[in-house]
């Protein structure tokens, strides 16, 4: 897949390089906005492929034929240890909130009391 976006990227460059060419052609002269527009599009995607190669050379799977069935479970084994990680956070975060609303209810309650007495 690596080998493949880099191919593509390759392919995205030629492509501005073709259209750069074109530009500077008089016979292209009618055509310079829309080859403007599809050379920002072109680093655009190539912006893109660049991006998609790095996540994937940042990955602990380095294709399908490296693919096994440790290798799966490993995975998905993180992904549940984030999962778990997130819903951990929200709960401590929802802990943290109910406990400030009791203090400030005890805190009022005091201060009634305060002004009773």
């Amino acid at each position: 897949m690596i080998h493949f976006l880099y191919i593509s990227r390759g392919s995205a460059g030629e492509s501005r390089s073709m259209l750069c060419l074109c530009e500077r052609l008089p016979q292209f002269e009618n055509f310079k906005f829309e080859i403007s527009d599809l050379k920002s599009r072109g680093v655009s995607i190539s912006k893109q492929l660049h991006g998609w190669l790095e996540s994937l050379k940042n990955t602990e799977i380095k294709g399908v034929k490296f693919l096994t069935e440790e290798s799966v479970k490993k995975s998905r084994a993180k992904s549940e240890m984030e999962e778990w990680k997130t819903e951990r956070e929200r709960i401590v975060a929802e802990n943290i909130e109910r406990t400030r609303r009791i203090h400030e209810e005890n805190k009022a309650k005091r201060n009634s009391i305060d002004e009773e007495i």
